[in-house]
């Protein structure tokens, strides 16, 4: 699949799908336009599910949902639960305003101007799905308030070629299965690091993904 940068996207919402509305045999097959010669064309009017992918993207979505319903019939005939999926839980990510315990954290001071010129001075945490921007709490020490948190998949991060200690990073909002076009970035800021050696390593951490 070419468009990498919006499969794991993909890979999220066929899977939020499926569980919303799972496959209900019985109503399907009362459907009378499986009686018609298959279709490929969403022009046809008929849903998705009920007919042939169309163009990359669908056949992207439909070898997804056809790994999502042999993964179930194989967890089913082995009794075993769903413990992998979905791959980011909202109630596991970082959000804004969250309160976190920074002691025993890898922390990298960094300096963040947005586009408007406004300067800020962050901690930069990376954990396995997120970018997390840091203030230290001024009333307990050891504690921080997320101001910002953006998950590694949307990330571009490019180099500066005459400043090594900074990296443009470019927060790019998460595209659906069926969207087209330019990325929304989200943050677009320019991260200056206290020496070379923290920002190769916060570039390091921030490409992981």
């Amino acid at each position: 699949y070419k468009s990498e940068e919006i499969f794991l996207d993909m890979f999220e919402d066929e899977y939020r799908e499926m569980v919303k509305r799972p496959i209900n045999v019985e109503f399907v097959m009362s459907d009378a336009s499986l009686l018609l010669p298959p279709t490929g064309t969403p022009l046809s009017g008929i849903e998705f599910r009920k007919r042939l992918p169309c163009g990359e993207v669908e056949r992207a979505r439909a070898a997804i949902r056809t790994f999502f319903m042999l993964r179930d019939l194989s967890n089913t005939l082995q009794g075993r639960d769903e413990t992998i999926l979905p791959l980011s839980s909202p109630d596991s990510c970082v959000r804004t305003g969250a309160v976190l315990d920074l002691n025993n954290s890898d922390l990298l001071a960094v300096t963040v101007e947005l586009k408007d010129g406004t300067r800020q001075r962050r901690f930069l945490v990376v954990d396995t799905y997120q970018m997390i921007l840091i203030e230290p709490d001024q009333h307990r020490l050891g504690w921080g308030v997320a101001k910002y948190s953006g998950f590694l998949q949307d990330l571009e991060v490019t180099s500066d070629k005459e400043d090594s200690r900074r990296l443009y990073i470019t927060v790019h909002k998460p595209s659906s299965g069926s969207a087209k076009g330019t990325p929304i970035p989200l943050l677009s800021a320019t991260f200056t690091f206290d020496d070379h050696i923290r920002c190769m390593a916060a570039k390091q951490r921030l490409t992981k993904a």
